[in-house]
């Protein structure tokens, strides 16, 4: 936003939320937060900060998605111990583990199906998720994110 205003010839004068959360008094709403972004812009001393280029917007939108999906796989790694808790089989902490899935379920006295489900959905999460994290453009939603939305 701070690019178009100043393509339009006007100063666009940004200031840091860390700065700004400063002055708010009381609550969080709408009206405090433009009273102390107001008192914040008023002070003589205040550090503004230069508006971003699309360089940097584009990489910081990345590895804001990056941390994203990885704390969505750790969540679904622990989910998955989780569940297999539930079957009495208790295994090491951590990813490595999870990359044996198949082996691993193979030495445990499960059902054929249970198994299989199990490793299958783990299987496709996971692989859905390292191929978001891999690809650059591409977009992934989580199931919760979508319904969210």
């Amino acid at each position: 936003m701070a690019r178009r205003i100043q393509a339009l010839g006007q100063q666009a004068k940004l200031i840091s939320p860390q700065l700004v959360r400063l002055f708010v008094q009381g609550n969080k709403n709408d009206f405090a937060d433009a009273q102390a972004i107001c008192e914040a812009a008023s002070r003589p001393s205040m550090r503004f900060v230069s508006a971003r280029n699309e360089i940097q917007q584009t990489v910081s939108a990345l590895h804001r998605i990056r941390e994203s999906l990885t704390r969505e796989r750790t969540g679904v790694i622990n989910q998955v111990h989780a569940f297999l808790l539930e079957f009495g089989i208790s295994l090491p902490r951590g990813q490595a583990i999870i990359r044996r899935m198949p082996a691993v379920l193979a030495e445990h006295e499960l059902a054929r199906r249970h198994s299989n489900v199990v490793a299958c959905a783990l299987a496709n999460k996971l692989a859905r998720i390292a191929c978001a994290i891999l690809a650059n453009g591409t977009n992934y939603r989580s199931k919760q994110a979508v319904s969210a939305i």
